[in-house]
């Protein structure tokens, strides 16, 4: 078995075992700040490191479609078991932390199968642009789509359901969730940069503080508002294509077009990013027996 397949296993049951044990072992209060900084240690490195080892085995699109339609099946089993069935708080905890890895297997699949499609590493850097703008106008814009869904009760529901949870100690109640969405571009930047040669062991070593520092802000200064924005609701693709970037910036090679082209999408990706905060909300007309339009009609 290859060397990093191995380092792969163990770091899966690392994940499996510990999203059991830590909402069973009980934290004194005084020590609940402390549980949720190891909590969020483990439960963020070890999947960047798990999709890291994973990205650098050998890779067909055949063999990622195979591997992302296993894991979806029985992500969705596991989901509609865990909806449907009331087993014991043990049990409870187990089908929880299969779904985690079925989550995490889903997700990093679908990554690797997009990186599969991307024939230059020169391509890398539009993509980064290109999804930090998405990111940001998403979860931060007024018009964005997960900051609208957020606002619903099914929307919440959707995303409980397809987030990765960071497990506290004592309790069922994650402290954090973090989307798929994070994993599956990570596994996407990962595999593109172990097939291309670029800096990966640098990139997981940048990475993986760099999110950790991401999630305490989002953890401890959640409730804090910056230039209007709540820092529990901060995009994670836009620090994971920085650090990308930075650190294989030396890696790309454009010839003077693909400077211009690349330029250009930059320059495009921030007017969406301004054109999706600038541009007036849209004004709704309420029932005519809704209390805010007969307050306004007393008015």
């Amino acid at each position: 078995m290859p060397e990093p397949a191995k380092r792969l296993g163990i770091l899966l049951g690392a994940l499996l075992a510990l999203g059991i044990a830590v909402p069973l072992i009980p934290v004194p209060t005084e020590w609940l700040y402390v549980g949720r900084i190891i909590s969020s240690v483990l439960f963020v490195s070890i999947p960047i490191f798990a999709i890291y080892f994973a990205a650098m085995l050998g890779w067909t699109f055949a063999r990622a479609l195979t591997v992302f339609a296993i894991s979806v099946v029985a992500f969705a089993a596991l989901t509609y078991i865990s909806r449907n069935v009331t087993p014991p708080y043990v049990v409870a905890l187990f089908i929880a932390a299969f779904l985690q890895l079925g989550l995490l297997a889903w997700a990093s699949s679908l990554g690797i199968l997009i990186a599969c499609g991307i024939r230059d590493k020169n391509l890398l850097l539009p993509i980064c642009f290109v999804l930090a703008a998405v990111d940001i106008i998403a979860v931060l814009a007024p018009v964005g789509t997960v900051k609208r869904a957020l606002e619903s009760e099914k929307g919440k529901v959707a995303f409980d359901i397809v987030s990765f949870k960071v497990p506290q100690f004592g309790s069922a109640q994650p402290a954090a969730q973090i989307g798929p969405a994070d994993f599956l571009f990570l596994s996407m930047f990962f595999a593109a940069i172990h097939r291309f040669g670029m800096r990966a062991r640098e990139t997981l070593l940048v990475i993986v503080p760099g999110l950790l520092i991401y999630l305490a802000i989002v953890l401890f200064f959640g409730d804090t508002t910056v230039f209007g924005i709540p820092l529990r609701a901060l995009p994670a693709l836009v620090p994971i294509g920085l650090l990308v970037l930075a650190v294989n910036w030396s890696e790309f090679k454009l010839s003077k077009q693909e400077k211009v082209m690349t330029a250009v999408l930059f320059l495009i990706c921030v007017a969406a990013v301004w054109a999706s905060f600038a541009l007036p909300k849209k004004q709704t007309i309420a029932p005519a027996n809704s209390p805010a339009l007969i307050q306004s009609l007393r008015a």
